[in-house]
């Protein structure tokens, strides 16, 4: 309670106070000798009632506004909720045949660039899924109209391999490695297409079922092009 709600609540009791001690004295009679009392006793208590009544209507037109006021700053925080979520589309997939199915066909969809960091394992695929997969992906590398920076590691020999064949053979492939160790933070597997939608592996303990998420919000999508920015800068460029 701050001082200003003191005051106002000291002089409200004071008020009622002054009107049921000027009302209990009538009642009794002990005013009636005091002349000046007896001729305007009426006319004070009138005027303490008058005054409690205005005060309470203060008060209350005061709890009003109050409860006004929360119900608009509750209502503009939904607002803002909803409107910095608005917009935002998302698509799940339980599994790497669903997610690498949706990669396969989002890759014929790119027009300007791809960012992707390969650095945690790499998901299990059915071979047929994998086939498509590479085949849409190598797909617009031979087109060479977009530009695709890669970051991997070098521990796993197999997908290793592919990424420095991929940078030998196409033009518009710009492949990195970052050193990893025992030490080293997790880390996600992600694309960001044409700064404007990610898609990345989310991270599992092992025998968890893997999880994949398409997000496309610009906010987002800004938060993982700064991240990988970060990792780009400490990686090392591969050379042929």
């Amino acid at each position: 309670m701050n001082k200003s709600e003191r005051i106002k609540d000291i002089t409200f009791l004071a008020i009622s106070f002054v009107a049921i001690l000027i009302s209990s004295l009538q009642i009794l009679g002990i005013l009636d000798s005091i002349t000046w009392f007896a001729e305007r006793s009426d006319n004070i208590l009138l005027f303490l009632l008058s005054t409690l009544c205005i005060y309470i209507a203060i008060e209350r037109q005061n709890i009003r506004q109050h409860d006004q006021n929360i119900n608009d700053r509750l209502e503009n925080t939904k607002d803002t909720l909803i409107h910095s979520l608005g917009g935002i589309e998302t698509k799940n997939f339980t599994n790497a045949d669903k997610a690498f199915k949706y990669l396969s066909d989002r890759f014929e969809d790119v027009n300007e660039r791809v960012l992707q960091i390969a650095i945690a394992p790499t998901p299990n695929m059915r071979e047929e899924m994998l086939k498509r997969y590479r085949n849409s992906f190598e797909k617009i590398l031979k087109e060479d109209v977009i530009k695709y920076t890669c970051i991997s590691e070098q521990s796993y020999a197999p997908r290793w391999s592919k990424y420095t064949e991929y940078a030998q053979k196409y033009n518009k492939f710009h492949l990195k490695y970052l050193k990893i160790d025992a030490n080293s933070l997790p880390t996600l597997n992600f694309f960001v297409f044409d700064d404007e939608e990610v898609f990345m592996r989310h991270p599992h303990d092992e025998g968890e079922n893997e999880h994949y998420i398409s997000v496309k919000h610009p906010s987002i999508v800004s938060l993982f092009i700064t991240y990988y920015n970060k990792i780009f800068n400490v990686s090392t460029y591969y050379k042929n």
